[in-house]
């Protein structure tokens, strides 16, 4: 369940084509769903995932969000996160309890980066890209543990996902 923090998600290279473009603030904001046959995940694949981003969208001040999972299993979960794209700390939230500190960068208005820090030592590097149309989003994931094993199933200790979200 903390993984999912890391779907924003969100460090990393990303293509070039990306680089260039800018979009307005409030193209962050909706609902996007997890689009799994365009992604690399990691062995334990979502069933669904959904994530709300509320209006205005994202900018320097504001980055906020809830991701709302459901795994292959059944079980479900959300996360929640309300801070700043100004490098520093913040709770992240799963089912109400602080599970990690997130801080965030806006590189540009569709370009945004993130550590996230979970006590147990995980750290979770992520880069989120928009597409120039507003329309899909590519979140990159990289993934250290401290203990050899993730919060899900993965083959060692450290592993990098690729997400694509689309807008609904």
């Amino acid at each position: 369940m903390q993984m999912k923090v890391g779907l924003f998600a969100v460090s990393l290279s990303l293509a070039s084509s990306h680089a260039a473009a800018q979009v307005p603030d409030s193209n962050w904001a909706g609902r996007w769903t997890l689009n799994v046959a365009n992604s690399v995940l990691a062995p334990a694949i979502p069933k669904s995932e959904v994530i709300v981003i509320p209006a205005p969208g994202w900018s320097a001040n504001v980055v906020k969000y809830t991701i709302s999972t459901t795994a292959g299993d059944g079980s479900s979960f959300n996360v929640s996160f309300d801070g700043a794209a100004d490098g520093k700390p913040y709770p992240v939230m799963s089912d109400g309890k602080e599970t990690a500190q997130g801080a965030w960068h806006r590189r540009s208005s569709h370009h945004y980066t993130a550590t996230f820090t979970y006590p147990h030592g995980t750290t979770v590097a992520v880069a989120i890209v928009m597409a120039p149309d507003g329309k899909r989003y590519t979140l990159q994931t990289h993934v250290t543990t401290s203990s050899g094993r993730a919060h899900i199933t993965a083959p060692a200790n450290i592993y990098d996902e690729t997400e694509v979200f689309d807008k609904e």
